[in-house]
């Protein structure tokens, strides 16, 4: 399914489903720079935390949407700071889009 996130930006809500160059220049542009690494950048999202104090979890709302950023570690039982990959869900708010 589709789901508008801004003018001109439409983003892909499938389980990884491939997102146009519009959705990922707005994610890198407009939604990353938001997101808080840690609890003392009160003006961003501030993050969830895991017990070695890595970011793990964001979410972001919009006008019709919320998006989650999950960060992903390579050790995820060790306290590196090595990261996977980030995994971006975004749906309908009060559910699935």
């Amino acid at each position: 399914m589709e789901m508008k996130v801004a003018e001109g930006v439409i983003w892909q809500t499938g389980a990884g489903a491939p997102q146009s160059e519009e959705a990922m220049a707005w994610l890198r542009g407009e939604i990353y720079p938001r997101l808080a690494m840690n609890a003392t950048e009160t003006d961003k999202v501030i993050p969830t935390t895991d017990r070695w104090g890595r970011p793990t979890e964001w979410e972001v709302e919009g006008e019709g949407w919320t998006l989650t950023v999950r960060r992903e570690y390579v050790e995820a039982n060790a306290p590196t700071w090595s990261r996977r990959r980030d995994v971006v869900t975004v749906k309908a708010k009060g559910g699935e889009a």
